[in-house]
């Protein structure tokens, strides 16, 4: 008695085993879809408000450059006050740039001050263009739990947004719930396709 009931609960530990394992695996996979089907949208009309923009000045010495991440909703402002600014990211400074985005990300420094309007974790791509234009995506969300992501073309002085993503990552029931089901389904074609192939043994049948 003893016995099967030890084996029994060891069956359902793996049974559960499995099934988590489906369901971690399947939550990144679906997380991804939905990034590039149904969060990613195209910018048309009005720029969202927290649209990213990676905005470049001029430095304090010894840095020739300074990178900003600015919302688009703050934009014109940022502009207003440094009329010096360009949109593209200098050849030879992409490196420095992306470590200053970094050393001013709020989870650098460990501020957990949701209201400061700095980024948590900020950082940038940049492609160069045979044009002599950029094709720049931007990632500045606000806390650790949000994504928030632009694309778009940037000349010295212009930005066309091309596409937007936000949404919040963790525990969105957008994500669970679609895994939770896909788990289930994946699990149950699993177990029952080897519980018919464990019958169809030939020493099962005779």
């Amino acid at each position: 008695m003893l016995i099967s009931t030890a084996r029994a609960i060891l069956i359902a530990i793996l049974h559960l085993a499995v099934f988590l394992v489906l369901f971690v695996n399947l939550t990144g996979v679906t997380s991804s879809w939905l990034e590039g089907s149904a969060y990613k949208k195209a910018v048309q009309g009005n720029v969202p408000d927290h649209f990213p923009v990676l905005v470049i000045t001029p430095g304090t010495p010894p840095c020739k450059y300074q990178a900003n991440v600015i919302y688009y909703m703050r934009l014109k402002p940022f502009l207003s006050r440094h009329p010096e600014y360009t949109f593209l990211v200098p050849e030879g400074y992409e490196a420095q740039l992306r470590q200053q985005v970094i050393q001013h990300n709020r989870s650098t420094r460990g501020d957990l001050n949701f209201g400061s309007g700095d980024p948590w974790n900020a950082w940038f791509t940049v492609k160069r263009e045979k044009d002599g234009s950029q094709t720049l995506l931007v990632s500045s969300p606000l806390d650790e739990e949000w994504e928030n992501e632009g694309w778009y073309k940037a000349t010295a002085a212009e930005i066309k947004p091309i596409q937007y993503l936000n949404y919040v990552a963790n525990m969105d029931l957008a994500v669970i719930l679609p895994t939770l089901v896909e788990a289930l389904i994946l699990y149950g074609l699993v177990y029952y396709s080897l519980k018919w192939l464990w019958n169809s043994r030939p020493n099962r049948r005779s």
